[in-house]
């Protein structure tokens, strides 16, 4: 082992193309003050863990095509606390152990690309830790970037840009792939194109000042973590969606979605399709509603406003009782009339109802199932029919059945007629002669004005936005 432990090196620690071997530990550096570079690249070979833990770097950890071995459940490369004024350059490298840059201080980027991190399989182990690291620059793990277990970056904040494009996070043999950006800042943007993942992707609590791009992709076996994450923009496309019940977006803020990212309800309802189904969430369809009016897409808007109050129906049911007047409104009326954004269905059926009064109202006058309400105006002859004062009103089956089917609407016609229940008529239907009463001219005329309350509450509710949810 070479022992550095608290050494003053006033310029580079150059240790490119050496090899150092030795079971546990091979370089021990630890709490020492370097004012140049740190060299461990080249032909550099380490069998054994490398130590730089609370050290102060004043130029680069420069560490390309190095190969570090980590001994039994040692680590690879263990640079905790490190305070490094340029760049982490993790080029090419190859980690079999891990690395760990947790709580380092970077003040240029940390570059992995083409770097291949496996953590062999042990328990509880990382390919690549950099939790509450903060980078001032970029982080790059993309092109050809290969990790083989864990890779966090919880709690750590970046500066720059999160590039993993094309980079590829594979199971271990403990099958426990995941890329955890839980709490993490980012003052740039996220570029997770065309990645190989299977596992998890966790951007809980995240914050992304910029761009959430993940194009090209095919998760097939991934799951996406975005709740309470906050992100600038949004760009995906259909064929990176996760499959049903891996997409989690609760609390998921974005501030708008760009090209080619699907801009239409019906793709954009498919996405929020994706989320579990155990229990029904508002919030992601409020959010996409917002930003499909803050793009003037408000058609697109009104469709997932539906969709919402579809999907909260499905959630309610019937028994045990205790929501009948949540399950009448989402189910039925309220699903009928788009939620009060198709109000013209309830127009339209309002007019085939007065449509439909006409009829009814207007065969029974003709009958004489409906009369005068004062009977002194009516008179009867030997066979039965009616005549009617030719003073009195006259009878209008329209007024009547428009005055009986919208409420407040009073022209007096209710005043002066009425269906008699024990009267009387027959009609012919083929070879049968089938009588008719006033009481059924009666039933639907209690049918007729619930259906007008009903009805004319929801269009005129819908017109004036009171039945909106």
């Amino acid at each position: 082992m070479v022992n550095l432990h608290g050494a003053s090196i006033g310029a580079d620690l150059d240790c490119g193309d050496g090899q150092f071997i030795r079971k546990k530990t091979a370089l021990e550096a630890e709490e020492s003050k370097i004012s140049g570079s740190v060299w461990l690249s080249g032909k550099f070979k380490a069998a054994g863990m490398v130590i730089l833990t609370h050290s102060t770097i004043g130029g680069n950890l420069n560490c390309t095509e190095g190969q570090f071995i980590g001994q039994g459940d040692q680590p690879a490369l263990f640079a905790v606390g490190a305070n490094i004024s340029g760049s982490v350059l993790l080029l090419k490298v190859q980690a079999q152990g891990g690395v760990s840059l947790s709580d380092a201080t970077i003040g240029g980027n940390l570059d992995c690309t083409g770097g291949k991190f496996d953590d062999q399989g042990k328990a509880n182990a990382f390919a690549l830790k950099v939790e509450r690291a903060n980078i001032n620059g970029s982080v790059w793990l993309g092109k050809d970037f290969l990790a083989k277990g864990p890779v966090t970056l919880y709690g750590a904040s970046i500066g720059g840009d999160f590039e993993c494009g094309d980079g590829r996070f594979n199971q271990d043999a403990n099958n426990t792939s995941y890329l955890n950006a839980q709490f993490t800042k980012i003052n740039g943007s996220v570029d997770l194109n065309d990645i190989k993942f299977i596992g998890r992707l966790d951007f809980q609590n995240s914050q992304i000042a910029n761009t959430f791009s993940w194009l090209g992709s095919s998760p097939t076996n991934a799951m996406l973590d975005l709740r309470l994450a906050k992100v600038g923009t949004l760009t995906d496309d259909t064929s990176s969606w996760p499959a049903p019940g891996q997409l989690f977006l609760q609390g998921f803020v974005y501030d708008r979605i760009r090209s080619p990212s699907p801009v239409d309800a019906k793709n954009r309802i498919a996405w929020l399709d994706r989320q579990p189904t155990n229990v029904f969430l508002p919030q992601p369809y409020e959010q996409l509603t917002a930003v499909f009016r803050n793009m003037g897409l408000e058609d697109e808007a009104v469709a997932v406003i539906i969709a919402k109050n579809k999907g909260y129906a499905a959630s309610l049911h019937w028994f045990p009782p205790g929501h009948w007047s949540e399950c009448f409104w989402y189910k039925i009326f309220g699903r009928f009339v788009g939620y009060g954004y198709k109000t013209w269905r309830a127009f339209g059926l309002s007019l085939v109802f007065i449509g439909t009064g006409c009829l009814v109202f207007g065969f029974g006058r003709n009958r004489g199932l409906i009369l005068p309400t004062d009977e002194k105006d009516c008179g009867f002859d030997a066979t039965g029919t009616p005549h009617v004062d030719q003073n009195y009103p006259a009878f209008s089956d329209f007024i009547y059945s428009l005055e009986m089917f919208v409420p407040l609407v009073k022209l007096g016609m209710d005043d002066n007629w009425r269906p008699y229940a024990n009267r009387r008529t027959k009609i012919r239907i083929g070879r049968r002669r089938l009588e008719i009463t006033g009481k059924v001219v009666r039933w639907y005329l209690w049918l007729h004005i619930l259906a007008g309350w009903a009805l004319t509450t929801l269009w005129v509710g819908g017109l004036t936005g009171l039945v909106k949810t």
